[in-house]
């Protein structure tokens, strides 16, 4: 696991829950029925069409809730700068993430 930061440790600990629907950022979406649930950290993609679920490890949690309310290069970025991984790793990592979602069609692009 990375080494965090102060402030990464206290956004993967939040002390209510949030979810995100679709948000302004036309690029990268979530499916029109999916929701991304953030509690403690860790995510839960809830598929109502489908009545599927998916869980997040904190790391996907927060590169999706970036790549969503920011877009993919401000994801890759912020990461880069706080946590101990480069730029090339975060970046294949972030792609397989949203390769992975876009085959479950979970991800809109």
């Amino acid at each position: 696991m990375p080494n965090c930061t102060k402030q990464y440790n206290q956004m993967l600990t939040p002390t209510t829950p949030k979810i995100i629907a679709n948000t302004t950022n036309n690029l990268y979406r979530l499916n029109k029925d999916v929701y991304l649930f953030v509690e403690d950290g860790l995510g839960q993609l809830l598929d109502f069409r489908r009545g599927q679920f998916y869980g997040l490890d904190a790391m996907a949690t927060l590169m999706l809730s970036v790549v969503l309310e920011k877009g993919l290069e401000e994801a890759v970025t912020e990461v880069v700068q706080n946590y101990d991984a480069s730029e090339s790793q975060v970046h294949s990592d972030l792609m397989l993430l949203l390769d992975n979602l876009a085959q479950k069609k979970k991800w809109l692009n």
